[in-house]
């Protein structure tokens, strides 16, 4: 009997114990309640608008004509990036191009051993405008930075004694693959100013009415929107067409002119694809290099590079006949080839000659009309 009271106690005395737990930890949860309850409370009356305050606060309308304002913004952002990402996409494809495009295969020998300079490269403007600008400026400053590497590798270095002799000579070479480079290399002394000839050499491209202007003589300038984005740099964009064994023969040639305190540098290079201003089928890799640097306030050195390759069409030179043809010969009736040679030899060295005359008067007229206009300048002021 007694021990069913004490297990009775036990119980009743665990019971209790049991329910004194369980009330604390309710007024324990009760409390956190109350303070939670409390401090949202005070966070509800803080946010509350008050009176003197609620013309800071944003209207909904205004938040959502903000966040679409913001949205429209990022669209634009994202597509002016994708635009800008496909053009530098095309840059680089044109340029890799220009860089490691396969060499011409030439008909006699069927294999091309030696390693060809960037002059001897097709080159091609895209059709995006940006894309066509950022090519002028790189085509002209790539032949810019190698002018004077050109210039010594045909007989014309920088660091030669002056001499006031004029030194013309016609180069005529036969690379590996069996294709024909005519060149002449030119350099004389000129009693002018440094300023004087540059603004020549600037007339003479801009110009293209024939007078003072062999170089672009009767050449119509391209793409009016592009050289007006390259105005600042003195950079023509033009095409000449003109006539070839009975077949027309359209040329589309850069030009600029590099001036500096000390030294006036003209680079000029044909383009031989363009969708925009397509050119015929047979082609050249053209270029012009121009160095003049001063010998004193008013003496100049000038140094005359020509360029030309034997012509070509979209995969092959084209065999000696057909080159002569070019030139107003015809030599399919003359067996050797050696002979072949020496008589398109003979017709180009004359060609070469009456064209450089030609030039030579242009300059003079060229400078002779800056000087004219820069008297009337003087006068006028």
């Amino acid at each position: 009997m007694a021990d069913d009271d004490a297990r009775r106690l036990a119980k009743r005395l665990y019971n209790r114990r049991k329910q004194r737990e369980f009330r604390e930890r309710l007024e324990r949860r009760l409390s956190e309640l109350r303070a939670l309850v409390s401090t949202l409370e005070a966070e509800l009356d803080r946010r509350k608008p008050q009176k003197n305050g609620s013309a800071l606060l944003l209207p909904w309308a205004d938040v959502a004509s903000a966040l679409a304002s913001a949205a429209a913004e990022a669209s634009r952002s994202h597509h002016h990036l994708r635009v800008h990402a496909e053009r530098l996409e095309t840059v680089y494809r044109t340029l890799h191009t220009w860089v490691h495009q396969p060499a011409i295969i030439h008909p006699a020998c069927y294999a091309v051993h030696e390693r060809r300079v960037f002059t001897s490269t097709r080159v091609g403007l895209a059709i995006d405008l940006n894309v066509r600008r950022l090519s002028c400026e790189w085509l002209l400053d790539r032949l810019y930075h190698n002018a004077e590497a050109l210039l010594e590798a045909h007989g014309l270095p920088r660091g030669a004694p002056p001499s006031h002799a004029t030194n013309a000579e016609f180069l005529f070479d036969v690379t590996d693959a069996g294709t024909h480079q005519y060149a002449t290399a030119r350099q004389h002394v000129l009693r002018t100013s440094l300023d004087h000839v540059a603004s020549a050499y600037t007339l003479m491209g801009r110009d293209g009415d024939g007078d003072s202007s062999v170089a672009l003589a009767g050449r119509r300038v391209l793409d009016p929107e592009l050289i007006a984005m390259l105005a600042d740099k003195n950079i023509v964009y033009s095409q000449s067409m003109y006539t070839r064994h009975g077949a027309p023969w359209r040329d589309n040639r850069l030009w600029r002119v590099y001036a500096s305190p000390d030294s006036v540098v003209v680079v000029s290079q044909n383009v031989h694809d363009d969708p925009l201003n397509p050119v015929t089928p047979l082609q050249r890799f053209r270029y012009v290099i121009i160095a003049v640097d001063a010998i004193d306030g008013q003496r100049v050195r000038i140094r005359e590079l020509k360029y030309c390759s034997q012509s070509f069409d979209a995969t092959a030179f084209v065999p000696l006949p057909i080159e002569a043809l070019q030139f107003g010969i015809d030599v399919r009736s003359v067996a050797a080839a050696d002979a072949q040679q020496s008589a398109l030899l003979e017709c180009v060295h004359r060609d070469v000659t009456s064209f450089e005359a030609s030039w030579a008067r242009a300059f003079e007229t060229a400078l002779r009309r800056t000087q004219r206009e820069r008297a009337t300048r003087d006068t006028t002021q």
